[in-house]
């Protein structure tokens, strides 16, 4: 039925929803393949066609779609699944035509369950930074097809799938979250919700609060030639451990960590070199214990001859 069609394989935009939620599903040709919207192909005597892989892959057969016009339904250049199943995940193709023209692309549906007792699931989720007492706008994204046309979106928003009494600071405003000053706590999940015809629509966003520890510090170290560094550190608990020359040590600041190595054996570097010592650093959070540590190698002399970096490693962390 789609011989001979000009065929653009499939769209980069993937459509992920949860399993219970409803989604449309829109043919990517009238957004962005062709300069006419459906209304104006369909004055010219295109027709919309929408087919189905047998597979996952996009050469698998393709049967045209049954539409049943409740749970799946065809409307205008889009299909509608209120809501969508399991099953419905897989490759759908629009394909535009008529006795001498013939245009055709496909579109990615995933379908996901929750996870156990969540109210998201986890590989679907957004993920982004907010740096430590800076603002953060956290965006519900991708509802303007579960919104009335000219009104506000009435969203809730969640944290850790439960309702939450924002401090005076964190403001909503239609689908942003702005966090205006953000904290070390406010690393977690946010969950957006809409209703939307007696279902819900949600969107997570897992949120990493982080910290540029040295930014923009020059370090001088007993005559070495001055050096910027941005570190950038995943903040979760209040203790920071820092190793210094195999010790550990509990610092709150750039300035303690400086006192503290000009306390350790660093005095005992030559400055023969314009390459300043570099930190190490262990670090801890509530999710998991990790390790970034830069290793200083000495010659015998007490030159720095080069720094060897051992790459993160995740270890399970208390729960």
């Amino acid at each position: 039925a789609v011989d001979g069609c000009t065929d653009w394989s499939v769209d980069y935009l993937k459509y992920r929803v949860l399993q219970g939620e409803p989604v449309r599903l829109k043919c990517a040709l009238f957004y962005g393949y062709i300069r006419a919207n459906y209304s104006q192909a369909q004055s010219v005597g295109l027709s919309l066609m929408w087919y189905r892989s047998s597979g996952l892959g996009h050469s698998d057969f393709e049967e045209p779609i049954s539409f049943d016009g409740t749970r799946m339904s065809k409307e205008e250049d889009a299909i509608w699944f209120r809501p969508a199943d399991i099953q419905d995940a897989g490759l759908y193709s629009c394909v535009l035509r008529n006795s001498t023209y013939c245009m055709k692309v496909s579109m990615s549906l995933t379908v996901a369950e929750n996870d156990t007792s969540l109210c998201y699931n986890s590989n679907m989720r957004r993920r982004e930074k907010a740096e430590l007492s800076k603002s953060k706008e956290i965006l519900c994204p991708d509802i303007d097809d579960y919104v009335e046309p000219g009104k506000d979106p009435d969203i809730t928003w969640y944290k850790e799938c439960q309702p939450k009494q924002w401090r005076a600071s964190v403001i909503q405003k239609r689908d942003i979250l702005s966090i205006q000053e953000v904290k070390e706590d406010d690393t977690g999940n946010y969950t957006c919700e809409i209703q939307f015809g007696g279902f819900v629509v949600r969107r997570t966003t897992e949120l990493a609060v982080t910290a540029h520890l040295a930014d923009q510090a020059v370090l001088k170290y007993l005559g070495l030639k001055a050096k910027t560094y941005h570190t950038e550190l995943k903040i979760a608990d209040q203790a920071i451990k820092w190793l210094i020359n195999g010790i550990v040590t509990l610092l709150s600041n750039c300035t303690e960590l400086m006192t503290a190595c000009k306390r350790s054996s660093f005095n005992a570097l030559t400055p023969l070199t314009d390459k300043p010592p570099k930190i190490l650093f262990p670090y801890e959070n509530k999710i998991s214990n990790m390790e970034l540590q830069l290793d200083l190698l000495l010659s015998p002399s007490g030159e720095l001859v080069q720094s060897a970096e051992n790459h993160p490693e995740e270890k399970q962390g208390d729960s």
